[in-house]
C-alpha cells in the first residue's frame, strides 16, 4: 500500500479535504504497487517447480473472478509478495477450479500451497483437492489436502504418487469469505517420457502408420521384444496396451503394458503381422508404423496395484517386488546395512560415486554411498532384472 506522508503544514480547509480523498482514492481504487517481488523459495532437494511458469507451465482453464490482478496466471508466477497478484475465485454450487498444463510429463511427488499474504485470512482456502490427466480430459484424483490458516508455505508428500501431463485443483471451502484466495500452487517430481498408452477399439487393434494411414485388425504377433539399457524384454501379446514407434531425437521407442508400466528402447521385431478387419494378413515393417494401440481385453482392470516402483532416470516406470534383500550404506558415521523391507523410499543421486538418500517406514532417514553395484526387481508383468544403480532415479517401496 502506498504511504501518505505529509510534506506541507498549510493549515487551510483543502488540506483534510484532500487527505481524504486521497484516503479513500489508496483503499478503494488504487492498485498496490510492489517494489519488489520476493520470490516463493523451496528446499533444494525438492527440486525444480514443475508448475513454475518460467519453466513452462501453463493454465489453460479455470473458474476465477476475472481476468487481471486475479487470473490464474499468478499462481504460477512465483511472486510471494504480499500484495501482489493473486488468483481468486467466487464460490458457487459448483467447487473453484483450475486447469494447468505441464511443461512435461512428470510423476508427482509433493504439492506446495501458499495462502493469500494480505490481512484477511478468511479468504484462505481451506480445503483443496488436485486431480491428474494425461491429455486433459479423463481426470484421477490425486490426494484432497486441508490447509491451515496460515501465511506460511504448506506441503505435502503423495501418498500414492502418479504420473501427469495436467494438474486441475478444485477448492470446496475456505474460512468463512464469499471468496477464495491462493497466492501460489508449487509442484515437484520426476520428469518422465510423456507416453501415453493409445488403445485400439472395442472389437479391433488399430495401428497408425507415418504416412498417415490408419488400419483397423489385430496383431499378430504372439509377443514383442525390446532391447532396454538395462535389460533385453519380451511381451506377451495380452501384456501390451501401445506400441509408440514413432521415436524421439534419439529414435527411442516405447512398449506401454495393461498396468501402465513403460519401457524404452529398440523393438526387436523386424515386422509386425496385422490382420486386416477386412480379412488379409500383411506384415509392416516397424519402421512404418507410428504407433499401435492393442484393444482393451475384457479382464483388463481400471486400476492396477503395484508393489514397489522404480523410476529410472531415462523415464522409465516400472512396478514389481525389489528381491534384493538388503542393501549397505556407507554414511560419513558408519556402515549401515538395511533390509528392503524396511525402505519406504530410496534416491539415487548423481553417477559414478552415487549418493543413496534413504527413508526407512519408521521415519528414519540417512545418506551415504550405496556399497551394492546392482538392485533386483521381479517385474509384475516381465522377468526378473538387475539394474545398475546409475540407472535409477528413485524406488518406492510398497507400504
Amino acid at each position: 500500500m502506498a504511504t501518505i506522508t505529509e510534506h506541507d503544514s498549510n493549515k487551510t480547509l483543502y488540506g483534510p479535504i484532500l487527505l481524504s480523498l486521497l484516503l479513500i482514492y489508496t483503499f478503494f481504487i488504487a492498485v498496490p504497487l510492489k517494489t519488489e517481488a520476493a520470490q516463493v523459495s523451496f528446499p533444494q532437494e525438492w527440486g525444480d517447480n514443475i508448475l513454475s511458469k518460467a519453466n513452462g507451465a501453463l493454465p489453460i482453464s479455470s473458474s476465477q473472478l476475472e481476468e487481471g490482478n486475479y487470473g490464474a496466471d499468478y499462481l504460477i508466477d512465483g511472486d510471494g509478495t504480499a500484495g501482489a497478484p493473486y488468483c481468486s475465485w467466487i464460490f458457487s454450487s459448483k467447487p473453484a477450479f483450475v486447469i494447468i498444463k505441464l511443461p512435461n510429463t512428470y510423476r508427482i511427488e509433493r504439492l506446495a500451497f501458499l495462502n493469500d499474504q494480505m490481512d484477511d485470512r478468511n479468504v484462505h482456502v481451506k480445503d483443496i483437492s488436485a486431480f491428474t490427466s494425461n491429455d486433459g480430459e479423463q481426470w484421477k484424483i490425486l490426494q484432497r489436502f486441508t490447509l491451515s490458516k496460515s501465511q506460511d508455505l504448506q506441503a505435502f508428500e503423495i501418498k500414492k504418487p502418479a504420473t501427469a501431463s495436467f494438474l486441475k485443483f478444485e477448492i470446496h471451502s475456505n474460512y468463512g469469505s464469499d471468496y477464495a484466495v491462493l497466492e501460489e500452487i508449487a509442484a515437484f517430481g520426476t520428469k518422465i517420457r510423456n507416453t501415453t498408452a493409445f488403445r485400439g477399439t472395442a472389437k479391433y487393434d488399430v495401428m497408425e502408420l507415418k504416412n498417415g494411414d490408419t488400419l483397423t485388425g489385430t496383431m499378430l504377433n504372439d509377443q514383442i521384444g525390446i532391447q532396454t539399457s538395462y535389460a533385453r524384454l519380451a511381451f506377451r501379446k495380452d501384456q501390451i496396451a501401445s506400441l509408440l514407434l514413432e521415436g524421439d531425437i534419439a529414435n527411442i521407442e516405447n512398449i506401454i503394458v495393461i498396468n501402465g508400466d513403460v519401457f524404452s528402447g529398440f523393438v526387436l521385431e523386424k515386422n509386425i503381422r496385422f490382420k486386416l478387419s477386412t480379412g488379409p494378413e500383411i506384415k509392416v515393417r516397424r519402421e512404418k508404423i507410428k504407433r499401435l494401440g492393442i484393444r482393451k481385453l475384457p479382464y483388463e482392470r481400471k486400476d492396477y496395484p503395484r508393489k514397489d516402483v522404480a523410476i529410472l532416470k531415462n523415464g522409465d516406470i516400472f512396478s514389481g517386488l525389489v528381491t534384493t534383500p538388503a542393501v549397505t550404506v556407507q554414511t560419513s558415521y558408519a556402515t549401515v546395512p538395511t533390509k528392503t523391507s524396511n525402505i519406504e523410499v530410496i534416491e539415487f543421486i548423481g553417477e559414478g560415486r552415487v549418493v543413496t538418500k534413504i527413508k526407512l517406514k519408521n521415519g528414519n532417514t540417512m545418506q551415504g554411498l550405496l556399497q551394492e553395484e546392482d538392485i533386483a526387481i521381479d517385474l509384475d508383468y516381465g522377468p526378473e532384472i538387475l539394474i545398475y544403480k546409475d540407472k535409477i532415479d528413485r524406488i518406492e517401496f510398497h507400504k
